[in-house]
């Protein structure tokens, strides 16, 4: 295949900038390194995203030990608390004694000044309680004092390592996603299903997937059935507009739409304000049918809410070409007049593909925030 592009094409110039839509043809070792280039950044984006997994496991194991380390203080605060009421017991048998201390006293004072002999004053004496017993009490209540002291100071300790620790485990699995839905591109994806986008079913949303002539159920009827039934029992290889927006890469997994026209709406992952969309195909070096099933002209129209969606009034966001002899097959266009309104809701629309009467397949449709395209130009993440 290099070799029949080869003898076909134009001498590769490696000092020309060459323009934008403008097409440029690589040799075979250049393209060669190209791979390997994009291989690399692959590897290294799915090392960090492992790197980062790792971690998240190792946040969840501590969390369960944190789990554990709660559970064991709220034994001990079950033990303060009958200690509590052995503590409060006694100072109910320490308070009936008191009565009785007061009442004998009494009795002894008014025996005394009716002129009793001393022999009876201490006989009485001899009937009080024993100061051994205020004692205790008192032994008790220091050493209960002290225990809700370490009880106090353990469970503050602990609440705030666990709430250090939640927001470390928040912030680790806010990253993963990131980083998940960046993957090649750079730039976060909101429409990746992986990260909460959807796409929006029905026809006037999202174009039937093509139904191969001869099948008597429509594709997507067939899909439906093998959900509702849990099993692929009718499943068949045409993809539908799910692949769309994961990050399924494999040859025909792409959402497959009759004719030269179709559209897909998604819901974003959360509302923003749309900066770029990005559309993939397969590179034409390795399609049967030199890739011309890929979309060509398109528009992307953004819908701040459901209304609004419904009645299909939405802002015209991008209206360019996919162009299949670019370098690249992960084409991104900018919006050429981004506003201030948050969107919920891309609809990406296909008015052409590259002469192919039969179908048109779409790769991967992605959709990017304004905020997230300044943050990767300045260099933050």
């Amino acid at each position: 295949i290099f070799e029949g592009l080869v003898k076909d094409l134009p001498k590769y110039q490696p000092m020309a900038r060459p323009q934008v839509g403008a097409k440029l043809q690589l040799s075979e070792s250049d393209h060669d390194r190209v791979s390997a280039i994009v291989e690399q950044e692959r590897v290294r984006i799915r090392d960090k995203i492992n790197k980062l997994s790792e971690e998240i496991d190792g946040m969840k194991v501590r969390q369960r030990d944190l789990e554990e380390r709660f559970h064991n203080v709220n034994e001990g605060a079950e033990r303060v608390k009958e200690q509590g009421e052995v503590v409060l017991s006694q100072y109910q048998k320490l308070h009936t004694r008191s009565e009785e201390m007061q009442r004998l006293a009494q009795e002894c004072n008014a025996k005394i000044s009716e002129g009793v002999s001393h022999e009876f004053v201490e006989e009485k004496c001899s009937q009080l309680p024993e100061l051994s017993v205020l004692e205790a009490v008192k032994e008790e209540e220091k050493a209960l004092a002290k225990l809700v002291e370490e009880l106090v100071a353990k469970t503050v300790a602990l609440q705030s390592d666990t709430c250090t620790t939640r927001a470390y485990i928040d912030q680790k699995w806010e990253q993963y996603k990131v980083m998940k839905s960046r993957d090649d591109v750079g730039l976060r994806d909101y429409a990746l299903d992986e990260i909460g986008g959807k796409v929006v079913v029905g026809e006037q949303f999202t174009t039937a997937t093509l139904t191969p002539k001869g099948q008597i159920l429509a594709t997507d009827t067939r899909k439906s059935i093998d959900r509702f039934l849990n099993r692929p029992i009718l499943g068949d290889h045409i993809g539908g507009p799910e692949l769309a927006i994961s990050q399924r890469k494999n040859k025909g997994d792409c959402f497959a739409m009759e004719g030269v026209k179709g559209h897909l709406t998604v819901q974003l992952a959360e509302p923003i304000v749309i900066g770029s969309v990005t559309l993939e195909h397969l590179n034409r070096v390795f399609s049967s049918h030199k890739a011309n099933s890929a979309p060509r002209g398109f528009k992307v129209y953004g819908y701040p809410d459901a209304e609004a969606l419904e009645s299909l009034q939405g802002q015209l966001l991008v209206e360019a070409s996919y162009d299949i002899y670019h370098q690249s097959a992960i084409q991104t266009f900018d919006v050429a007049a981004p506003s201030e309104t948050k969107f919920a809701f891309a609809r990406l629309e296909i008015v052409s593909n590259h002469q192919n009467d039969k179908y048109t397949c779409l790769y991967r449709f992605r959709v990017h925030s304004i905020a997230d395209m300044a943050r990767s130009i300045q260099g933050g993440h």
